[in-house]
């Protein structure tokens, strides 16, 4: 519970790169020195940006038909003469010049495996037509397009956004690392399986909210995703419980089971639009890759980032077992990171 104060206090915290990871050295400046020194003094993470396994893979190849150009200068009256590239192809270069500095172009896609090649143009060599692997479809990262240059060029317009989610930073500065790390940090802490909530814009930089799932026995479903969800309402909306309705001795025990599991709970939102989900523009920090179920209350709440440490081989939602922020027909996408942590 103490972990979770003291994210109000301010902290400072120094970050230095080692090969790509992140290093946060010596313990949290707070006012309280004597919890202060509980921390790790040493907490090294590393930051792997889950994405569409689409992007990891290399662009898949497609033979098509080639022939030599005879001289460079009909190349031009070729290109007119040949037929249009059709729409699978548009991403790739009519024409390109080989390691013999001859000048290669492409005829046509190729549909049959034992289809011959044959073909005549004015200006294009005959004895030379030939099949040639080249990339199937356009290039999505700029090692795609690296790979597919390999065989034949290709037009490439590259997603700034997308190239720093791949790079070791996950785009991400010292500063915003550093928050990673306390945030982190305070998950560790609890040794349980843990959500914490942060509204990581200018006018607030605060958790909102801290829990703990509740045990199997007594609801099953209460994970600490889910109980966390439910806070958020409470800020947004107030207060949800009719106490009138309800006998005192119940509320008493409700009271109890939530204070064993709600480490902390702000006050207010200070961001609280009357549009905005319940999550909307917020980070939610794991201690374990959520299940599937947990995974569609954080789509449907609005989040902006997911980070968890360990991974959910059986119910993960976010890795192991499905990707759901990358499937086709969801109606909200927010980036998740797994953190690798070594102390």
């Amino acid at each position: 519970m103490s972990a979770c104060k003291r994210s109000q206090e301010e902290t400072a915290t120094t970050a230095t790169t080692t090969n790509f990871k992140f290093v946060s050295t010596d313990s949290v400046n707070t006012k309280d020195n004597s919890t202060a020194s509980k921390r790790p003094r040493l907490m090294t993470i590393s930051l792997n940006a889950i994405v569409n396994d689409e992007l990891r893979m290399e662009v898949p190849l497609i033979p098509v038909t080639t022939g030599t150009i005879t001289e460079k200068k009909k190349a031009g009256k070729l290109m007119q003469l040949l037929p249009p590239m059709p729409p699978s192809l548009s991403h790739l270069k009519r024409i390109r010049c080989n390691e013999q500095g001859e000048l290669e172009i492409i005829i046509a896609e190729k549909k049959g495996e034992d289809e011959p090649c044959k073909c005549e143009f004015p200006g294009l060599e005959s004895s030379s037509l030939k099949t040639s692997l080249v990339a199937g479809k356009p290039p999505i990262t700029r090692d795609q397009f690296h790979h597919a240059g390999k065989f034949w060029p290709c037009n490439f317009h590259p997603d700034s956004s997308l190239e720093k989610l791949l790079t070791p930073y996950c785009g991400f500065n010292e500063e915003e690392i550093s928050v990673i790390q306390r945030n982190v940090n305070q998950v560790l802490e609890t040794e349980k399986q843990c959500c914490l909530i942060y509204d990581p814009h200018e006018d607030s930089k605060e958790v909102l909210v801290c829990t703990l799932g509740y045990d199997r026995d007594i609801h099953p479903l209460k994970h600490a995703v889910m109980v966390a969800v439910e806070e958020m309402g409470k800020l947004q909306l107030g207060e949800n419980v009719n106490v009138k309705k309800m006998e005192e001795e119940e509320y008493r025990q409700m009271q109890i089971l939530r204070s064993s599991v709600v480490l902390k709970s702000s006050s207010k939102r200070i961001r609280n639009e009357p549009r905005d989900y319940l999550c909307t523009g917020l980070d939610v920090y794991l201690s374990h890759e959520p299940c599937i179920m947990c995974s569609m209350a954080l789509l449907h709440s609005r989040v902006k980032r997911i980070f968890f440490i360990h991974p959910s081989p059986q119910v993960g939602g976010l890795m192991s077992v499905t990707k759901l922020h990358c499937l086709p027909r969801v109606n909200h996408r927010f980036k998740v990171f797994q953190v690798s942590v070594s102390s």
